[in-house]
Order: C-alpha cells, then sequence, then structure tokens
C-alpha cells in the first residue's frame, strides 16, 4: 500500500473518531474543545505563527499594539480549532433547523438575484466558516456548487463531509466547463477571492500592500452573465453565524485589463470591510502575499 492510501486511511479514521466526539458531547464542551486546540496549536505550529505575524505586522491593517496582534493571532488560532469541530456538523443542518445555525442579513439581495434566473457568483474568502456557506443556502433550496482544490490527503473524506451539506463540488482546473454550466444552469457557485494568484493573477492592493489576485470570477461572470455577490459567514458563537451579504455586482461582456482591476478591487474591499471588523475570524495564515517583499520583524511572541 503507497504512502498515499496509509495517509487518507489514518485521516477517514481520525474524522470517523472526530465525528463520533463532536456529535456526543455537548456543543459547550465542544467549543471550548476546538478553542483549546486551537490555543495548543499557537504555540505547536511555528511556522504558521511566524508567517500570521509576518503578515499582519506588514499589511495597513490598523493601529494595533503588538498584545493587540498577539491577540488577533490567538484569536484566529482559537477560531480555527473551533471551526475543525464544525466540520463534523455540517450533515446535522436541515432546511427544519437552518435557522438554528444561521441568521441571515440582507438576503434579499440573494432572493432578487435569484428572481433573475441567471447564475449566482458568491464571492467569499477564508473567513468565517467558509465551508459553512454551502448549507446554509443549499438548506434554503438555492443549488449550490463549490470549486476546490484538490487536497494531498483526506480529499475524499473532507468532500463526503462537504456534500452532507448539499453541496456539489467541483476541481478547479479541468473543472472549469462544470462551472461554467453551473452557472449556465442558474446554480450558485461559491468563489473564495483571497487566494493569491500567482503570475496569472491581476495586481490588486489587499489590506494596502499589492497582491496578485484570480481574475476568474469576472471572466466567468461577464461568459455566463452571472451576478456575482459578496457574503461571508461571520461567527456569532460556536456552530452559530450570521451570513452578511453585500450589494450585487454586474459584469458586462466587454471586457478590458482596467475594469478588470476595477471590479476585483470592488469586490476585494467587502472582504477588507469584514476582515478589518472581525481580524480573529480571516486566516492570517496563508501566504496572500507572496512575490512582495516583506519586512522581516523577528517573532519574539
Amino acid at each position: 500500500m503507497d504512502t498515499k492510501k496509509i495517509m487518507d486511511r489514518l485521516v477517514r479514521i481520525v474524522f470517523g473518531i472526530g465525528d463520533k466526539v463532536v456529535n456526543i458531547l455537548p456543543d459547550a464542551v465542544v467549543a471550548r474543545l476546538g478553542k483549546g486546540l486551537g490555543f495548543m496549536a499557537y504555540y505547536l505550529a511555528g511556522h504558521e505563527r511566524k508567517l500570521a505575524w509576518r503578515n499582519i505586522n506588514n499589511v495597513e491593517f490598523g493601529q494595533y499594539t503588538e498584545k493587540e496582534k498577539r491577540k488577533i493571532i490567538k484569536g484566529a488560532c482559537k477560531h480555527f480549532g473551533q471551526m475543525i469541530m464544525e466540520l463534523f456538523l455540517i450533515k446535522n443542518i436541515n432546511e427544519n433547523n437552518v435557522y438554528e445555525y444561521f441568521d441571515y442579513e440582507n438576503i434579499n439581495v440573494l432572493q432578487e438575484a435569484a428572481a433573475q434566473n441567471r447564475g449566482i457568483i458568491i464571492y467569499t474568502a477564508h473567513f468565517g466558516n467558509w465551508e459553512w456557506l454551502g448549507p446554509a443556502l443549499s438548506r434554503k433550496g438555492y443549488p449550490t456548487t463549490a470549486i476546490v482544490e484538490k487536497q494531498d490527503y483526506g480529499d475524499e473524506v473532507l468532500n463526503d463531509i462537504r456534500r452532507s451539506g448539499g453541496t456539489e463540488i467541483i476541481y478547479t482546473g479541468a473543472g472549469i466547463r462544470k462551472a461554467y454550466k453551473a452557472l449556465k444552469n442558474n446554480k450558485i457557485l461559491f468563489l473564495l477571492g483571497d487566494q493569491h494568484a500567482g503570475e496569472a493573477g491581476l495586481e490588486v492592493d489587499f489590506l494596502g500592500r499589492t497582491t496578485s489576485t484570480y481574475r476568474g470570477v469576472v471572466k466567468l461572470a461577464a461568459r455566463t452573465n452571472a451576478i456575482i455577490i459578496p457574503a461571508y459567514p461571520i461567527r456569532q458563537g460556536f456552530a452559530k453565524f450570521k451570513v452578511s451579504f453585500s450589494p450585487a455586482v454586474e459584469v458586462t461582456g466587454d471586457l478590458n485589463v482596467e475594469k478588470e482591476k476595477n471590479i476585483l478591487k470592488c469586490l476585494i474591499e467587502t472582504t477588507e470591510e469584514i476582515v478589518r471588523e472581525n481580524p480573529e475570524q480571516w486566516n492570517w495564515f496563508y501566504k496572500r502575499w507572496k512575490q512582495a517583499r516583506i519586512n522581516e520583524k523577528k517573532d519574539n511572541n
């Protein structure tokens, strides 16, 4: 048996145990376990901690003291620990109990877009529990599809969890044709817009620093006549989120680079706003600004 099969089996066993534990214990206990897991990760995951400190020290984020920044990063770790626990609850969300888990802010934006019988792109980020956006909409009757990257290990078990929340899964790359078809069939497609795009992206500012940004959301909307709606799941407590929708963005077919950048900036600004308001709920542990030189501050934290 090769290494991948061994690791996949191990991940499935671990997830199976996690599923049983999380669904037996009271939510309050599971929440504390998740926070505890994140607290340990802050001290044990040295590489990720240092990356988070570099990120937060080198963006125009706000006038925070070192103590406040440390609190944000520790809070992000605890938030991520809770996210892991919440994965095992996705299967429990259904049309009868969806309001036990979600509140909806400005949902009229989504309702009005859906009434036009056009595809909808939900533009979001690695914020809140983005994995919960699928059931938040699918359990309200909206057909949802998500573009995901294939994981080295545990890919199928993770996608099984996503599907248990009513979301269809397609992979990046070759899956672009399926994404195009989903939008043409008036489905909802989720796209994460805060990933580094490398040489294929456009240079747009995010939190005060220029970074490469994926163009796919704009191009897909232009080619399919889809409506773009920024939406973010804001944590209100363990397994409780407010899904906040921003005004819809229309994209015309006659695009040029300048128009693309303006639309992307408009979308990114919705992410910037939500991150500034809830900094501990964003993924600071990702290399969002890969290509730019960053000020290497010593991590004494």
